[in-house]
């Protein structure tokens, strides 16, 4: 992103019908590799903003630093960085903070999986994190040099894993073309689906519910699926009916049922 210009690795790009999806393409769990380095703090907890070094740090062991971290996993709160995107009163964090002005930044829970310890000596620690979507990593470097009594910030990211994408079968930004675009189907694939026919796709074209009597229970938030190919999602009303939650794409373009 524009604010983590030192970031490199996986980024799922969308395009078309996927944009009306998105949330479901790229808000999963994440990996990531991060460089932490500690004896300093950053006003942009990153490598980006000035740097303070710290009077006095404490220079860790490797178990405690292990111990630390341990610390980290799971659902915790958070408090973003003060040069994020996220909205405060109606406005981007980071504008407040170019003009230099303090705004009181709300605690967010987010939830970590795991943190390995991949190396470290001091100042440098390097981590593999897996952890949910909205997690900072920035956020989360500045709390480990609390923690550890020290002060740190994070010196390098790279994104490994984005749900069902990894970094493995990515293409690089110079040889992105048509044979690099994956269909939703592929994307999909392990995600639960409503098979329609013609006349229950027109009914929920026209904002009413269908109903199965098969016995098959459908899911909260499912996929369309006409002629082999996803329409939309579904919204469930009851263990057996549903209506359209959002339609992806028209079926029927010219209106011809």
């Amino acid at each position: 992103g524009t604010l983590d210009p030192l970031a490199s690795g996986l980024l799922v790009l969308v395009s078309g019908f996927a944009t009306r999806i998105q949330d479901r393409l790229t808000g999963h769990n994440k990996t990531y590799e991060a460089h932490v380095r500690l004896g300093a703090s950053s006003v942009t907890d990153d490598a980006e903003g000035p740097l303070t070094p710290c009077a006095t740090p404490v220079v860790p062991s490797r178990p405690a630093v292990e111990e630390a971290l341990l610390s980290f996993e799971g659902t915790i709160e958070q408090v973003p960085p003060m040069h994020s995107a996220i909205r405060v009163g109606g406005e981007r964090l980071y504008k407040a903070a170019r003009r230099g002005e303090k705004v009181e930044v709300p605690v967010r829970k987010v939830v970590i999986q795991s943190i390995e310890l991949k190396s470290y000596e001091w100042p440098d620690l390097h981590l593999e994190i897996h952890c949910g979507s909205g997690t900072y990593i920035r956020s989360l470097a500045r709390d480990l040099g609390k923690s550890l009594e020290s002060a740190a910030y994070l010196a390098g990211l790279r994104r490994t894993r984005c749900g069902a994408f990894d970094l493995g079968s990515a293409t690089s930004l110079e040889e992105v073309g048509v044979h690099s675009v994956l269909s939703l189907e592929q994307c999909l694939h392990d995600w639960p689906r409503v098979e329609v026919l013609r006349d229950e796709m027109g009914n929920l074209l026209s904002g009413r519910e269908i109903f199965r009597n098969n016995g098959q229970e459908v899911h909260d938030d499912a996929l369309l699926v006409f002629e082999g190919s996803i329409v939309g999602r579904c919204k469930r009303l009851s263990d057996q009916s549903f209506r359209m939650r959002r339609l992806i794409k028209n079926p029927f373009p010219t209106d011809d049922r």
